[in-house]
């Protein structure tokens, strides 16, 4: 990922990104982060890409600089940081559906949310 796909999201006018079971991990959470701002994407599905609290905590602070509002982190071994990162980010983003099934987020995580 990167400024190609950049361009070729922001130009195609594209609202729904699936990349769900693409075993992006950290690093292409990370490279999605860099460019997620540049783009018109609404739904982002990233379930089942081993992203775990690294790739998570990598998008968290661009979410609010994005037009996301539904987001699937679904099954990416994130844990109580994935989800403290994205507690932090969440009342500064338009999301109103975020779906964070079969992760391993615990009580803390689930109260940091």
């Amino acid at each position: 990922m990167g400024s190609g796909l950049a361009a070729v999201l922001s130009k195609a006018g594209i609202n729904t990104l699936n990349l769900n079971d693409n075993c992006i991990r950290n690093y292409g959470a990370k490279a999605l982060a860099a460019i997620l701002s540049n783009t018109g994407i609404h739904t982002l599905k990233l379930a089942q890409n081993r992203l775990g609290d690294a790739g998570t905590q990598a998008l968290a602070p661009v979410l609010s600089q994005s037009l996301i509002h539904t987001l699937d982190l679904g099954w990416n071994s994130n844990g109580v940081g994935g989800a403290q990162a994205l507690a932090a980010a969440l009342s500064l983003t338009p999301i109103h559906t975020l779906h964070l099934g079969g992760n391993t987020i615990l009580v803390d995580g689930a109260q940091a949310l």
